[in-house]
């Protein structure tokens, strides 16, 4: 399928979080098909359509494949910190954030749901998981507001979380898979050495760096898609989520100001105003 078509069948969310996974996973198996089996596509506009819906139908199955397994990373995960970053944030006890800004957080989110009360700190200490209740539910509804904003900075920490959320999750089947793909690169020619009785060191060299080399590649899920790595990728998409709080107020004070409620007229002034505006007969 070509690249160009990728943005207009998949968004940005889709491409970064869920396909690119998904992809990174499977590709050194793509790479050891290709050496073995010989690929011919005619390139009339029939084959193109075909090509680019299978592809299509691929990047998609691939992408919900990753988003299932970094789902359930995350319940691991969320299970292990205690919750999400977005809601331990909001802690009175969290000191990431100073009280001041947590106080405006609180409040902004608190205008969002009346119908729910934010929890003081002796209520939080009280009965934590109450609290972190209030908290989820509070940024549940923060997030549904969010969802068609243009907040560029937002919706790029959101991918780049999935991102790191689904390639963690991916990360023990994209090591059998590398492993399975680096064994059919170099099973041909080793049995083709045992079968004429030479020697392992006249293995061909591409044979062996390319199986290195998808070894290493299905490695590098473990080395940079740690707990840790999810963990950061997650602080930074809370920090910027409740960020928006700020925003969101300081343009509704701006609207305000720009619009002063004008002030009510009593029934005297109306009555006045209207004789005024009658002529006299």
């Amino acid at each position: 399928m070509p690249l160009s078509l990728w943005p207009k069948l998949f968004d940005r969310y889709d491409l970064c979080a869920r396909i690119a996974p998904g992809v990174m996973a499977v590709l050194p198996v793509a790479v050891a098909l290709a050496m073995h089996v010989p690929i011919s596509l005619p390139g009339s506009a029939g084959h193109l359509a075909l090509y680019t819906a299978a592809g299509a139908g691929l990047a998609w199955v691939l992408g919900a494949w990753a988003r299932g397994r970094g789902r359930r990373a995350q319940e691991r995960l969320v299970a292990k910190w205690g919750g999400m970053p977005t809601e331990l944030l909001l802690r009175h006890g969290d000191p990431r954030i100073e009280a001041a800004t947590k106080a405006r957080y609180h409040a902004a989110l608190q205008s969002m749901a009346p119908d729910r009360r934010m929890p003081t700190a002796e209520e939080e200490a009280a009965d934590p998981a109450a609290a972190l209740q209030v908290y989820r539910s509070a940024v549940r509804r923060l997030i549904e507001s969010r969802r068609q904003a243009s907040d560029i900075l937002v919706l790029a920490e959101n991918a780049s979380y999935g991102f790191w959320r689904n390639l963690h999750g991916s990360r023990l089947p994209a090591l059998i898979l590398a492993g399975g793909a680096a064994i059919a690169v170099v099973a041909p020619d080793a049995v083709a050495l045992f079968r004429d009785g030479l020697q392992p060191a006249a293995m061909p060299l591409r044979s062996v760096l390319l199986a290195a080399v998808l070894l290493v590649w299905g490695a590098l899920p473990w080395v940079m898609a740690g707990e840790r790595r999810v963990y950061d990728a997650a602080l930074c998409y809370a920090e910027r989520l409740l960020g928006t709080l700020d925003r969101q107020a300081t343009g509704e004070q701006t609207k305000r100001r720009r619009n002063p409620p004008r002030p009510r007229q009593s029934s005297t002034q109306v009555a006045d105003a209207g004789e005024r505006r009658t002529p006299a007969s």
